[in-house]
């Protein structure tokens, strides 16, 4: 999760310093619904760095040095790699990973995207199908508490309504509804959204990144 998250941020604004990556990610809500601390991306930027994942550029801005990160050939890969498997892999009653790629999926292919929500569909069908199985042996054989009863049927009603959500969403990409990498069109935010300032900062560090390489 970590690791898609940051990566994601800096493809998205690159290049970007660690305090904008981590602002960014914290207007997200990370904190609440993917359990983020923001010492984290800065430990996550050293790692990736380590792997040469992101590229790291120590440049100045003002009176004061600060690190500028852009992904690498091979970061852009790894990223692709974690928001298709996200789509696909990750645990079916566990959407956390699963909603965060979708968020990102406009970085793939529409057929990847395609692919990995009928892997998703597919899994959530057949552990719908586990759990009413599992159900129904228990209700011959009472070998779960009832209380436990009532969470699976919960867990039933979940997969049903994500089955029918993936169904819709599948037919209106194959349709051709949204967009996808190396497709025209996309969300463009609003003129007073704080990504814009990244924009803009982001050019300038180019700048300096450019006379840096000489």
């Amino acid at each position: 999760m970590t690791r898609m998250l940051v990566l994601g941020v800096v493809s998205i604004f690159e290049p970007a310093n660690g305090y904008q990556i981590r602002r960014e990610l914290l207007s997200w809500g990370v904190e609440q619904w993917a359990d983020l601390k923001p010492g984290s991306v800065y430990s996550m930027l050293t790692t990736l760095t380590k792997q040469q994942l992101v590229v790291r550029y120590d440049l100045r801005e003002g009176t004061r040095s600060v690190a500028v990160y852009s992904v690498s050939e091979a970061g852009q890969e790894e990223f692709r790699a974690l928001v298709s498997a996200g789509l696909t892999e990750t645990p079916t009653m566990d959407r956390t990973v699963f909603k965060t790629a979708l968020s990102f999926s406009p970085f793939l292919h529409r057929a990847d995207v395609l692919e990995g929500l009928r892997g998703r569909l597919s899994g959530v069908r057949r552990v719908r199908s586990e759990l009413v199985d599992r159900i129904e042996l228990n209700a011959a054989e009472q070998l779960i508490p009832p209380h436990v009863v009532h969470s699976l049927v919960l867990d039933v009603a979940l997969a049903e309504a994500e089955t029918r959500w993936l169904t819709d969403i599948i037919t209106m990409i194959e349709a051709g509804g949204l967009s996808f990498l190396g497709e025209p069109g996309g969300w463009i935010p609003p003129s007073n959204d704080s990504g814009w300032e990244m924009v803009d900062q982001g050019a300038r560090y180019r700048e300096q990144i450019s006379a840096l390489l000489g």
